[in-house]
């Protein structure tokens, strides 16, 4: 039986992921093709994968920028909040990369109901 699901988004920049990884995690992912082990003999080919604290099995980004993962056996009641955090990281990198390239000033503000807003200024 397989345990390896694909999450929705994608990623397509793999600098701005690690850089997610450092943020968010404090580790560096493994860049590069490499072979990612899963539950049972279950294995992906990835481009990049960062293992989630308390996951037994590394995330894996594979060549298309599909996120497959297998929390089967990893730790903590949050264990999926875990990876909806590092692919909102990853998201914003990219977003503020892309505001800077077209604003003069860019950052982001905190509301009082908890969201975060991109403003810039131009």
């Amino acid at each position: 039986m397989s345990h390896v699901s694909t999450y929705k988004g994608k990623v397509k920049n793999l600098p701005k992921f690690q850089e997610a990884c450092k943020k968010l995690l404090g580790v560096d992912c493994v860049m590069g093709n490499h072979v990612v082990g899963q539950y049972g003999s279950n294995r992906v080919d990835a481009v990049a994968s960062v293992t989630l604290p308390g996951w037994r099995y590394a995330v894996a980004i594979d060549k298309d920028g599909n996120v497959l993962y297998d929390h089967f056996g990893s730790s903590g009641a949050d264990t999926m909040e875990k990876l909806g955090e590092l692919m909102q990281t990853y998201n914003e990198e990219v977003i503020m990369d892309q505001a800077w390239s077209v604003a003069e000033n860019v950052y982001t503000e905190h509301l009082a109901n908890g969201d975060k807003v991109i403003v810039m200024e131009y």
